[in-house]
């Protein structure tokens, strides 16, 4: 079991793919004990920091599903609109900048 306090991962930790304190696993995000994401990598620590302080909307899934689930819940309130979806392209998401 491995366990990673995601309040410390300070965004200048080199981790490269050569780090000798990576490894190659599934890994769960939770908050509160509710899983938030799943993902599997060769290189954890490195992905998990990827999802993070990566400032690409591939790479920082988490964060972009983090910001899209905001953004849904903030349409919904404005127009009343239990159905929203957003429908644009996932690097026009108007707050991923601010995650």
């Amino acid at each position: 079991e491995y366990s990673l306090d995601l309040s410390n991962l300070n965004p200048s930790i080199n981790l490269d793919h050569e780090s000798k304190k990576d490894f190659k696993g599934l890994y769960v995000l939770s908050d509160e004990g509710v899983v938030q994401y799943v993902g599997i990598s060769k290189n954890v620590l490195v992905r998990i920091k990827q999802h993070f302080v990566s400032n690409s909307h591939y790479s920082a899934s988490l964060v972009y599903l983090m910001a899209l689930k905001e953004h849904e819940d903030q349409e919904r309130a404005k127009s009343k609109n239990e159905k929203y979806k957003y429908k644009n392209l996932r690097k026009n998401l108007p707050n991923f900048d601010d995650f």
